[in-house]
């Protein structure tokens, strides 16, 4: 799970903490899925 910041930071949590590092776009699906609960 990853989250853009802006200004090219990202927060992505592969472990249990959560670490903020330089966005990287290799290897990443370019889609974006939003689900709402209705």
């Amino acid at each position: 799970m990853a989250i853009y910041l802006g200004n090219g930071q990202m927060i992505e949590a592969t472990e249990p903490a959560v670490t903020v590092s330089a966005a990287r776009t290799t290897n990443m699906t370019p889609y974006l899925t939003r689900i709402i609960d209705s």
